[in-house]
Formats: structure tokens, sequence, C-alpha cells
């Protein structure tokens, strides 16, 4: 998958908790850019609070992470490109447990679209995270 040590830049083990989280949430939205559905799923606890409430007006609800990926799978690819980028990063550990702030901003491309080929979305990203024997994962977003 897509990380830092990948990257050439600095091994996982190398990482403090706030870089590995960090990491956790880039390599789930370079997973989503690149369809790399493994390297998401290996971001996340097996069950997720997802809360997509600001964008869908649907409540936040506890899903299976498989239920959460099958849906990006089938909306996702219908786009040319995804770009998601990640910033102003908040995190906030204690002991086995973390908390996570960011601001995203997303461009969804699909040529021929009704009212341009160019989606966008702004916004904040709240995180939990639990740290297992693999690593720190997303419980919530």
């Amino acid at each position: 998958g897509i990380n830092a040590e990948y990257m050439g830049i600095l091994s996982f083990e190398d990482m403090g908790d706030t870089e590995q989280i960090i990491n956790v949430i880039q390599n789930i939205f370079m997973g989503v850019d690149c369809h790399n559905w493994e390297l998401c799923q290996e971001s996340m606890t097996e069950e997720v609070v997802a809360d997509y409430s600001s964008l869908s007006g649907s409540p936040a609800a506890k899903v299976k992470t498989v239920d959460l990926l099958n849906a990006w799978k089938a909306f996702l690819p219908k786009f040319k490109f995804t770009m998601h980028f990640v910033t102003n990063w908040i995190v906030s550990v204690d002991k086995d447990t973390a908390t996570g702030f960011c601001y995203g901003h997303a461009i969804h491309n699909l040529p021929g679209a009704e009212g341009g080929d160019m989606w966008e979305v702004y916004g904040t990203y709240n995180y939990n995270f639990i740290k297992t024997p693999e690593g720190w994962k997303v419980s919530s977003t």
C-alpha cells in the first residue's frame, strides 16, 4: 500500500503515535483515490461509526467496514478521478485511544456531468482511533 515507508520517507515503526494516526487517514484517502480498498480496510476497525450527516442528512450509524467499502466501491469508480486533500491536523492521544481532526478538500471528476465535470467538496473530518496490535485504526469517522 501507499504509506511513508513505501515513499522512502520514514518507516512506520519510527513514527510517533501522532504521525502514525495521520498516516492511517492519509492511507484511507490515498486508498480511495487509487481504488485500493484493501489499504482502506486495513486502516479501519471491523465496524466503524460513519457520520455523513453534513453531506447526506442521514444520521451517524455503526456499519461493518466491508459494507462501507462496498458502498465506496459502487460509487467512486464512476468518476474519472478523485483527489482528496487533508490538512491542518489536530490529534490527541490518550493511551490506546485517540481523536483526530482535519480539514478536507475533495475533487471528483465526471466528464459530461450535468452542471459541470467537477464536483468539489470542502469540510472538516472528526475521527476516533483505537490502537490495536496491528497499529492505529479508525473506529469512527
